[in-house]
Parts: structure tokens; sequence; C-alpha cells
């Protein structure tokens, strides 16, 4: 008989989950042929988004002619440059099933300042993200039929982040000043009650994960049911009172005791899907944690040393980052291949696809703020890197792969609010660990971590070098010289700063 009852609950609590109704918006790619307009809206020409200027043949010419001179070799060179605001428009149509309904357009990636326009209404902001989607609502929905969208994308500079124009986030130095769009182009539709974000975060102590969720209400509904599903079969049910436009709830799932870690050696991924009336949101994730102890980075409570390497950016075919899978696959293949488990975005953040395989394959990734100068004092760009840290907490946060959090490369002024930044981040998401600045090059502040580090990168510390670049020129290379002396009474772990930063002049002759 216990056995009979046993299986009668098992069968109950199965056909209880069955019912769950798991519903995902309609979505509409706005992706494909466009028309673009350089400075005014006078003369429009077809161009493909995603997709540059530069991929167009749009822009100045490159005049330079192939010599052995500094122009030539100190950095490639873009063939047709364009800084300005452009304008593109296209005619969408929108379907019987989207129509009326409120609307979320999505841009996955824009170099600098967007705004958009429908039907000649201008949507509400204007957004200027370099490290995340920009993001505009249609409120009132469109009708079915054809309507006509204008973007108007503007690559000027907007802050000063860059020491001689070289943060990676905006240069022409590794990639380009691109004006485009890149990646995901969409409209989707918005539920009366929205599942806004998902934010995951995995217990590996008690191999659980709590899932915060902030729904959006749109219309007038005063409640709502949220549930979580993960695919080990937790289960969470919560009803929560929608008081104001947006509301959080938080629910706790167990994953089971044979619920797989993730790191470099067995990424293993799950999967957790909330659902709120007819909107749903699956998230990938990872049971893993990050953490310090003295002067060891630990995952999911064991030691491990980073062998890592630094991406600038560099993406020499097109000038632009990959927003695909196959683009990152190639990348991370490689680090794999030579052994490496870590990299270090230099002052940029990749796009989501970066994050999505590094999850697959075990790699602990570092993205950085996008600045690389002394402009941290002013209160202007203090803001921008404020909202750009929480865009990528939100747009990233959840992906495993992420591990690491820099302020930026090389910062060398702004300690007061550097020191408040870690605070802030440590205090708001603790899935990852947290560093100033990647070398922080401040007076005084040099060669020590700061009070709020959880972790140090540098070249030198109080006690000397170390890496080998700033000694290979004084002193014959070896295998002997090791950096115990410099390295150690840091307090936090250590990371030296651009180890393999070395010149090498290939042997042309070798081309024949």
């Amino acid at each position: 008989m216990k056995k009979i009852l046993v299986v009668a609950i098992l069968l109950t609590m199965a056909t209880s989950c069955a019912k769950v109704e798991i519903s995902t918006p309609e979505s509409l790619s706005i992706a494909g042929s466009w028309q673009v307009s350089l400075d005014s809206l006078a003369t429009f020409q077809p161009i493909q988004l995603p997709g540059t200027t530069d991929d167009a043949g749009l822009g100045e010419p490159n005049t330079l002619q192939p010599a052995l001179q500094l122009p030539q070799l100190q950095s490639l060179r873009r063939k047709h440059s364009f800084i300005g605001y452009a304008f593109y428009k296209r005619t969408v149509d929108i379907p019987e099933s989207m129509a009326g309904q409120p609307l979320k357009l999505k841009l996955e990636r824009v170099l600098w300042q967007s705004s958009v326009w429908i039907d000649g209404v201008q949507l509400e902001g204007a957004e200027e993200s370099l490290v995340s989607a920009h993001r505009y609502m249609v409120p009132q929905g469109l009708s079915a039929g054809p309507h006509e969208i204008v973007l108007r994308i503007d690559n000027r500079k907007r802050y000063d982040i860059s020491r001689n124009e070289l943060a990676h986030a905006y240069t022409n130095d590794t990639q380009i000043k691109w004006n485009g769009v890149l990646g995901e182009m969409s409209l989707t539709v918005v539920r009366p009650v929205e599942i806004a974000r998902v934010d995951v975060y995995p217990s590996v102590r008690k191999h659980s994960v709590e899932v915060v969720t902030t729904l959006v209400r749109h219309g007038d509904a005063d409640k709502a049911s949220v549930t979580v599903l993960t695919d080990l079969g937790g289960r969470s049910k919560r009803q929560a009172a929608l008081a104001g436009d947006t509301t959080v709830v938080r629910s706790v799932c167990r994953l089971g005791g044979r619920a797989a870690l993730w790191d470099e050696f067995n990424p293993d991924l799950h999967q957790v899907t909330v659902v709120c009336g007819d909107d749903s949101r699956t998230v990938q994730f990872g049971l893993r944690e990050i953490t310090t102890e003295g002067t060891h980075i630990k995952v999911n409570g064991r030691t491990v040393f980073m062998r890592g390497t630094l991406d600038c950016c560099i993406f020499p075919l097109t000038g632009t980052p990959p927003t695909d899978e196959a683009g990152w696959e190639k990348v991370f293949t490689t680090v794999k291949d030579w052994g490496l488990n870590h990299v270090r975005f230099h002052s940029w953040c990749p796009p989501d696809a970066a994050f999505r395989v590094a999850d697959r394959m075990g790699i602990y990734l570092q993205p950085e703020l996008p600045i690389w100068s002394s402009a941290t004092v002013y209160p202007a760009v203090q803001a921008f890197l404020m909202a750009e840290t929480d865009r990528i907490l939100e747009d990233y946060g959840n992906h495993p792969s992420f591990c690491m959090l820099s302020g930026g490369n090389e910062l060398d002024r702004g300690y007061e609010y550097l020191n408040e930044w870690l605070r802030y981040l440590k205090q708001t998401d603790p899935r990852h660990i947290y560093t100033n600045a990647t070398y922080s090059m401040g007076g005084d502040h040099k060669g020590s971590p700061e009070p709020e580090d959880q972790y140090f990168i540098a070249s030198r510390s109080k006690l000397g070098q170390v890496r080998g670049q700033d000694y290979l020129n004084a002193e014959v290379p070896d295998f002997t010289h090791d950096y115990s002396r410099t390295a150690i009474d840091q307090g936090v772990p250590m990371i030296s700063h651009e180890v393999g930063q070395y010149s090498v002049y290939p042997d042309i002759r070798e081309i024949d």
C-alpha cells in the first residue's frame, strides 16, 4: 500500500508539473535590406543590417599607399571611414498576431548612440551603451500591416573614455569606430505582465538556486503567479501582488545532489524556466561559485591558476566583433588548444555569444568597463560607467563563464569612486569577483591593491616587477627567474598584467 501511495503522489506531482503552460512571446526579425543616408535625409542608398557603413563601402576611402612607414604599420586601416550620424530606414509588416500589443525593439550592439522613429514618431529615449543591447518600448503597439522604422546611429565620441583613442570599446586601433548595427534586430511582443529580468544565484553548498524575477506591469493586473521550473525537476510557485509598475519575486529551487557543478574541466549547464501568465523566460546557468581565500582564487572551493590571454577586440577582416557563436568557437578553441582557461577583455565587453560559447567550453572570462583614461574623476563619466556596470550584470550576469569584472584598463585617478563602485558590486552581485582596474597606475596606488579589491592585477608590486617584459632587455633571459619575492604579501590573489606583450618582426621574405 505504501508503495502505491508513493507512486500516486509522484504521479500527481508530475501531472501538476505538466500542467504548467509555457508560452513564448512572438518576435519579428527586422534584419535585412535597409536604406541609409549619411548626415542627412536627402539621399538614401541600399545597405544590409546587421552590418556597417564600412561593409557597404560608404564613407571616406583610405588613400594610404602601401609603404613601410609609421601610418601604414601602426595599425590596420579602414577601407572606408565614416564618423557622424547616419539614418537607416525600412518598412516592416506587422502580422495580425502581433498587432495592437506593446512591443520591444532590440538592437543588439550599436556604436555609440541610437534613436528610433516609427511612422515619423520618435520613441522615448536615446540609448548609448557600448556593452549591451539598445532597447526601446513601443507601448501602444502597432496595427497590422506596413510601418516605417527609422534609426539614427551616431558613432561620434560621447564620453572621454580613451587615452589616445585606444580603449578597445571605441577605437580605430583594433576594432573600428563603425556605424551600423550588429547582431539581433527584432520586435517582440510584450505581455501585460512582462518577465523583464531573471537573475539566477546558484548555491554550490546547498545545491540550489535562488531565482530573482523582475516583473513589469503594462496593464492593470493587480496580482500574478510566478512558477519556476528547473531541468532537474525543481519547482517553486509564488503569488505576487503587483502594487507598482515593477515587482521583484524571489524563489528558491533545490537541484538535488545529482546536479553537476560547472568549471573549466566539467562545464555542465542547467536551465531555469520562469513562467508568469502567458510570458516565459528560460535562462541557462552553471552551478558555480567563484571566491577568494587569502591569495588564491577558488572555483567551487578548489584553487585555480588563471592561465590567461587578453582579447583586444581584434577582428581584422571585419573590424567588428562576431555576434554569432561560430566566431567565438574559433577564438576559444584556440585558447583551449594552448592550454589556457581564462580570457581578459581589454577595456571592452563582448557580445552575448562569447559568454554562451565560453559557458559550454569552460573558460573563465573577465569583461571590463569601456574605459582606458583618467576621466574616472568626472561625474558624467562615472554615471555612464555605473550604468554600463548595471547593463553588464543584467545582460550577462547569469553566465557561469562571467567570473570576474574590472573597472577598466590602467586607470590612474578617481579612487574614491572606484572603491565605491567595488562596494556596490560586492553588495549587489556576489556571483563574480571584482577589481578596481586592470593594473592601477595612479601614484601611490600603483603596485598595491585597493581596499575593496577582491583580486589584484599588476605588472609590478611595491616590491618589484612581476613580469619578465620589464627586464628582458637588460638581462639575459633564463628559466630560473621567479617572482616569489615580489608577488608575496599582497593580501589578495594577484594576476600578472600583459605578460606576453612582445614585439615580433616577421621575415617578410617567407611570404614568397
